[in-house]
């Protein structure tokens, strides 16, 4: 592949996630391809249904580190308010599913791109998100943030592909 170069684009370039869908990647039957590096729909098993997780404001994020090998480490953070029995229900969710058959992501961006998050084209979606860490903090101080705190990993050889498709919820 050659050199194309890269024209910076007028427009919005905040940081942040604006909101995170995830599935269990057992429950994905199916995606569609728009174009090369581009999907556009993502189907589901029967009855399942994506689980939209609200973070806190500017805590979220999504990182994407390429080796010099070409191993992509894909790795989406997710903070959610309060330490209490419902953070602590979504976490111990997420654990499951990432024991189970691992996490697939769609993300979208508080500039409105989205992409979707641990399937890998190349390899059949068997790249999955897997829990890396969780961690829960009540802080010390009443000023203190009290949330629980949960990442995401997978390893595969290509970046997150952009969805242009309806987010499934």
């Amino acid at each position: 592949m050659g050199l194309t170069g890269f024209r910076r684009v007028n427009g919005k370039r905040n940081g942040g996630l604006w909101s995170v869908v995830l599935v269990s990647a057992g429950a994905v039957t199916s995606v569609t391809k728009a174009a090369e590096g581009e999907y556009s729909a993502i189907t589901l098993a029967n009855s399942q249904t994506p689980a939209v997780y609200h973070c806190k404001e500017d805590e979220a994020c999504y990182t994407e580190t390429i080796n010099q090998g070409g191993v992509v480490t894909h790795e989406l953070s997710l903070m959610m308010e309060r330490m209490d029995p419902v953070s602590a229900k979504a976490v111990t969710e997420i654990i499951e599913a990432s024991h189970d058959s691992g996490i697939v992501a769609i993300i979208r961006t508080n500039n409105d791109t989205a992409m979707l998050v641990g399937w890998s084209d190349r390899f059949g979606g068997r790249y999955s998100l897997r829990l890396h860490s969780a961690t829960g903090e009540t802080g010390r101080k009443l000023s203190d943030v009290s949330a629980e705190t949960v990442t995401l990993r997978s390893v595969d050889t290509d970046k997150a592909w952009a969805f242009s498709g309806a987010m499934p919820i």
